[in-house]
């Protein structure tokens, strides 16, 4: 059988790792169409064996506007009409995923019930897709999974914890002396990072991060797949699709550069925007309107009111502290915590000296925390027929920003009484949580099915999939083991 997976990023890497494994039984051709793939490995391949490395920042708009772990490459994102907030777009290699697939959260329990999936229908894939993986955390207590809110993935542990930010221990510590707060909870981040001894692409606490890793220490799905090509398992289409026509059971992609390239089996993993945007074009707009999902997210300023003068410089340079905070029995928000990096202020002050003057300085005294919205405080953008989004429920901005002020307030009342201060007033809204899914098939009245299936032999195994918006911070893992386990599925005689 012919196949084709088109994208490279989380879901991407799942769908093939499944196809991969299945290679020898069933002798398939799969060919992987995605633009420009090695354009990211390329970046890292150039910079790998630098000693020193340069940042490079075309802006000084604030953190927010380098995105992380990429040696100053930057990209735009797509405005949304009537809103300031965007839609992170990222036409080439891996997508979205070489950029933001770090953090190793797994949804709740009521995610998978608002996509209509229970818990013993993924779990058991979460394992396929750490084997392949570094994943860097605390092996707890195996009951702690039990909990219906937790997102701690550490059953599927097997590299070493980060080094955290000398802060962030403090902050953990004084919470972890104490019985468990169920309302609230603070703990080593859980990284999809190589931090074991004696491996080349080892974490080495540079905290260069957000503008370059060295060692090339986080998990990018593009450079895993990028060695499947490269090995001959997969072929591959340096393309991007344009729209999928049906013609005598066979798909014919056609591609932006006229290409045309006919294939038996076709798995739609480009990310929710880009496949909505390719299945309108190929199947026409629905009788429904299509809806892209957000997370609304905010970043706010923490203070220890005692600071601590002793900083271990070498530590983990991203949010080394990830939590939750609980209100009204069961409405969770995600929490992360980290160092300002040298990045912010490169951005902001244009000397070098002062730039790590002032770091040194605020690292004493100062940690970041960011926030992500509730399971049902979410954007929704109506993708037109002309493929532009348009925020929906304006009238929702101003109860979302309230819940999250409130949460907010609620947690400086309880870091308040360990020494920690956080400046409220100083919160600001990040344009997007880059969490995004949509109601594709309920648009073109096709029921969600553990195949993906939105046509006989076109299967999607992205995040359009979910049909409902995907909260806090269970992405990355849940979107890799669940485009496994649609392929899995898919591939049942």
């Amino acid at each position: 059988m012919n196949i084709a997976v088109v994208g490279s990023g989380a879901a991407a890497f799942g769908t093939l790792l499944k196809l991969k494994e299945n290679l020898n039984k069933t002798g398939d051709k799969i060919t992987v169409i995605s633009k420009d793939l090695n354009y990211i490995n390329k970046i890292f391949l150039d910079n790998i064996n630098k000693k020193k490395i340069k940042y490079k920042s075309s802006s000084k708009s604030g953190l927010h506007s380098e995105i992380r772990h990429n040696f100053g490459q930057s990209f735009e994102g797509v405005e949304i009409k009537n809103s300031n907030n965007v839609i992170y777009d990222v036409p080439y290699s891996g997508g979205l995923s070489d950029f933001w697939s770090g953090f190793a959260a797994l949804p709740m329990d009521q995610n998978l019930n608002k996509w209509g999936l229970k818990k013993g229908e993924i779990d058991s894939y979460y394992k396929h897709i750490a084997q392949k993986l570094n994943l860097s955390g605390e092996k707890l207590n195996m009951l702690e999974r039990n909990n219906f809110l937790s997102t701690k993935p550490n059953l599927y542990v097997n590299s070493p914890p980060i080094k955290e930010h000398s802060l962030v221990s403090k902050l953990i510590n004084k919470f972890n002396k104490e019985a468990n707060n169920e309302r609230f909870s603070v703990h080593k981040n859980y990284v999809f990072l190589d931090t074991k001894e004696n491996s080349s692409t080892k974490c080495i606490n540079c905290q260069s991060c957000f503008s370059g890793c060295p060692q090339d220490s986080f998990f990018r799905p593009s450079k895993i797949i990028n060695d499947w090509i490269f090995n001959k398992h997969f072929d591959y289409q340096n393309e991007e699709v344009d729209q999928i026509k049906l013609i005598n059971k066979k798909y014919e992609i056609l591609t932006k550069s006229k290409k045309s390239i006919v294939f038996d089996k076709v798995f739609l993993c480009a990310g929710a925007l880009n496949t909505a945007k390719i299945i309108i074009k190929s199947f026409g707009y629905p009788s429904k309107n299509i809806f892209l999902y957000d997370i609304p997210i905010k970043h706010f300023p923490i203070i220890s009111m005692i600071p601590k003068i002793r900083i271990d410089s070498g530590t983990f340079g991203l949010s080394s502290g990830s939590g939750s905070i609980i209100l009204n029995k069961d409405t969770y928000y995600h929490l992360l915590f980290g160092q300002l990096p040298k990045e912010y202020f490169k951005n902001k002050i244009n000397n070098k000296y002062l730039s790590n003057f002032f770091k040194n300085i605020f690292d004493t005294f100062c940690l970041y925390g960011t926030i992500y919205g509730s399971l049902d405080d979410f954007y929704s953008y109506q993708l037109t027929e002309k493929l532009d989004p348009i925020l929906v429920n304006h009238d929702k901005l101003k109860i979302i920003n309230s819940n999250l002020n409130l949460v907010i307030k609620k947690l400086k009342k309880i870091l308040f009484k360990k020494g920690f201060l956080v400046l409220n007033q100083f919160s600001i809204h990040g344009s997007s949580s880059a969490h995004y899914s949509s109601n594709l098939f309920d648009a073109y009245n096709i029921q969600i099915n553990n195949k993906g299936e939105f046509n006989k032999n076109l299967h999607i195994c992205d995040s359009s999939t979910f049909g409902y918006a995907s909260s806090s911070q269970p992405h990355t893992f849940f979107i890799m083991a669940n485009s496994y386990r649609l392929a899995d599925n898919a591939l049942q005689i």
